[in-house]
């Protein structure tokens, strides 16, 4: 489960670093971003899970419009916290019609 907020952004940050992964997020206040984290331990099962995350927005009318990899940094982790690192990312959602400011899926 994840929670999508519907509230204001840096719009032009997210406009350029979505611009740069292939996808448009439109006009302010017309998408919401949840982040996600996935696991660790299925970190090959990323996509897979991207379908499942997808497939639960969408049976919520929510529309996906891209993912974003949010950037890390492991080389200032200890060798534990690395070996349990999930991988982050930032789902951008099309909002929908009488969507409040939070929509938990």
């Amino acid at each position: 489960m994840a929670l999508v907020s519907f509230c204001r952004f840096p719009i032009n940050f997210f406009k350029k670093a979505c611009k740069k992964e292939g996808f448009d997020i439109g006009e302010e206040r017309e998408y919401g971003i949840g982040t996600v984290l996935f696991s660790h331990s299925r970190r090959s099962n990323v996509p897979r899970q991207r379908r499942c995350s997808r497939s639960s927005w969408k049976k919520e009318g929510l529309e996906l419009l891209g993912w974003r990899t949010v950037p890390v940094f492991p080389e200032v982790l200890g060798h534990k916290a690395k070996e349990c690192m999930p991988c982050i990312m930032q789902a951008f959602v099309k909002k929908a019609g009488g969507c409040g400011k939070r929509h938990r899926i």
